[in-house]
């Protein structure tokens, strides 16, 4: 996920590949990834774009650390709290 908005940080979320090619193998009901090729697509666009994505990111968040740790972190850097509480500094306890 990327793209400020003019008074927002740019923020990226990324997978190393083989996080990436186990997700896309492991997914039922959506057969994108399952292609002959798809996969030299999408590991080809991922050398591509990513590092374009880091270096126009201010923040990146790993998606391999669990979710509740992603959410945490995306919601920190947007100053949104659980439950909707904002703050320009870290979530209460």
């Amino acid at each position: 996920m990327t793209g400020p908005t003019p008074n927002q940080a740019a923020r990226s979320a990324s997978a190393p590949a083989r996080a990436l090619i186990d997700r896309l193998a492991a997914r039922t009901g959506n057969p994108y990834g399952k292609a002959r090729g798809d996969m030299d697509q999408i590991l080809g666009d991922l050398a591509a774009v990513e590092p374009l994505l880091r270096k126009a990111a201010d923040h990146e968040i790993r998606t391999t650390i669990p979710l509740a740790n992603v959410v945490a972190k995306v919601l920190h850097l947007a100053g949104t709290c659980p439950g909707g509480h904002h703050t320009p500094g870290p979530c209460p306890g």
